[in-house]
């Protein structure tokens, strides 16, 4: 039997290398145990994951990709990203230059993406406080200046990764719900005009019955009173 699905979704992780954006996907990953692994492995290309979760009795399905940061890779990533519903940009709060490299990320996502997308800036490695390089508040202000939602992760304690990620679908159902009700809107709108068009069109014709009856009637009284004379005469 087939599973119910009310919504799909796609969201793409991207972020500078090193940032823990596959493990991010790993711990989303559809029926998997995953063991925390500290060794870095850099993504070649895309991968994806399917992340399902119910929401507020509908279910959703999340398609989910996470893109290599090799510039030789680019083309690959502009495919995902321009069906995106949404963006992860990650950075690590232990590595400043991540957190500087987010703004070529977030105009790579807004210059191919063809969606209302919704981003969301993420510190990850919040767990490695002391190595700390990027300020929770730094990492706040910069969001709140792009109008994006904050959040600092920590994919290896599991922290904060599928609050974040039900907050996107969240939002994503809401947008949906409203241009639906937009578009119903509109059908209603179309269908009014269509009635009133209609309306006019027959209410056009019973009137040019009625005035083609009346000439009608006009000639063959003339007629009538012509054949009359020519007989009297």
């Amino acid at each position: 039997m087939a599973q119910r699905l009310d919504y799909l979704f796609y969201l793409t992780i991207i972020g500078d290398t090193g940032t823990g954006k596959s493990n991010f996907l790993k711990r989303l990953a559809l029926n998997l145990t995953y063991d925390w692994d500290n060794t870095f492995k850099p993504t070649i290309g895309i991968d994806f994951s399917i992340f399902y979760a119910p929401i507020d009795q509908s279910v959703v399905k999340l398609l989910i990709w996470d893109t290599s940061s090799n510039p030789n890779h680019q083309h690959i990533i502009a495919s995902r990203v321009r069906a995106s519903h949404g963006f992860f940009i990650v950075y690590d709060i232990t590595n400043r230059k991540t957190f500087e490299g987010v703004m070529k990320w977030i105009k790579m996502a807004k210059e191919t993406s063809w969606t209302d997308a919704t981003m969301i800036l993420i510190g990850n490695k919040s767990d490695l406080e002391e190595d700390r390089e990027v300020s929770f508040e730094e990492g706040r202000l910069l969001a709140e200046e792009l109008g994006m939602k904050f959040v600092e992760t920590s994919v290896k304690r599991n922290e904060n990764i599928r609050y974040i990620t039900k907050w996107l679908m969240e939002k994503e159902i809401e947008k949906e719900k409203r241009k639906q009700k937009e578009r119903n809107q509109k059908k209603s709108l179309l269908g009014l005009q269509a009635g009133k068009t209609f309306s006019s069109l027959t209410n056009g014709s019973f009137h040019r019955k009625w005035v083609y009856i009346g000439l009608l009637s006009f000639v063959t009284f003339y007629f009538i009173l012509f054949f009359l004379w020519k007989k009297i005469t």
